[in-house]
């Protein structure tokens, strides 16, 4: 399943990057618009951002995101080097993101500058797949068991409780 879906999405950021490049070669007018140069004096203000450079931003924030959500709360510490491969991002790039993805409330925890890690603690819930929600119902099933086991302990030894 997992390279099933590596491999659809290797086909699509083919397949987008075919189309960019087919867009830039031949037509004046597409290439303008992607690379957001536009003749003439630039406006006040701060300077607008390219449609390339919006959708690296939003592929990052969302493959950060599902890499959040495909982990156990106890391995959402992240680091920005894991981050950065995840997102195809410079590493110097990854403290941004993740602070976007805070301000938007996609997710919620906190960086860490000094050590270059980000703590996750939520994340929004996306649409799952088939293989997502499967994951989803086995990480359910192994809390369920904890749980089982724990109250099996209590139950069996109540003194634990008193010390």
């Amino acid at each position: 399943m997992v390279e099933e879906r590596r491999t659809i999405l290797n086909t699509i950021d083919a397949r987008r990057g075919n189309l960019i490049g087919h867009l830039i070669r031949h037509d004046d007018f597409f290439k303008t618009i992607l690379e957001g140069k536009i003749e003439g004096k630039r406006g006040r203000g701060r300077s607008r951002r390219s449609y390339i450079d919006q959708i690296r931003e939003k592929v990052g924030v969302a493959s950060y995101q599902e890499m959040a959500f495909n982990r156990t709360s106890a391995q959402r510490k992240l680091t920005f080097a894991e981050i950065a491969r995840e997102a195809r991002l410079p590493e110097n790039e990854v403290e941004l993101l993740v602070m976007k993805a805070l301000a938007e409330k996609l997710i919620r925890g906190h960086i860490d500058q000094v050590s270059s890690t980000v703590t996750v603690s939520w994340v929004r819930p996306r649409a799952l797949p088939r293989s997502g929600a499967a994951a989803l119902a086995r990480r359910l099933d192994a809390w369920r068991l904890a749980t089982r086991a724990a109250q099996d302990l209590l139950t069996a030894q109540p003194d634990l409780l008193t010390l």
